[in-house]
């Protein structure tokens, strides 16, 4: 059965769907792999990541995003600049860059890099 999947409206969609995905990373659910992930979301007040095509649709679980068609990257990123903006800072982007490197890590996970500079290759997007 494929699921057509809606776009997030408010924050508190993004919070919840934050909260999802890292549960599901926790507990080895999670079938998206991170070093494929381009846009990584991040809300302090929480201390949660999430990548946009995860996190920008409805009341998503990882069973409705493996059955859903027309996942559109592009449109997430567009719906969560309501509430995000792209972090441009270098010290900033190191630091939270660094959680998310530790964080993954503690689960065996990596984050998308350009092979050659070993640089991260990803846009990390902060609550506004």
């Amino acid at each position: 059965m494929w699921n057509h999947l809606k776009l997030v409206t408010d924050l508190d969609q993004v919070k919840q769907n934050l909260k999802q995905y890292n549960n599901e990373l926790q507990n080895g659910e999670m079938t998206l792999r991170t070093n494929g992930v381009q846009q990584w979301y991040y809300i302090h007040e929480l201390g949660l990541f999430g990548p946009s095509r995860y996190i920008g649709y409805i009341d998503i679980n990882i069973k409705k995003h493996n059955n859903a068609w027309e996942l559109d990257g592009g449109k997430t990123t567009q719906a969560l600049s309501k509430w995000f903006f792209k972090c441009e800072d270098p010290l900033i982007f190191e630091g939270v860059t660094q959680m998310l490197l530790d964080y993954l890590g503690n689960l065996d996970m990596d984050i998308r890099s350009d092979s050659k500079h070993k640089q991260p290759s990803f846009k990390l997007n902060l609550l506004k």
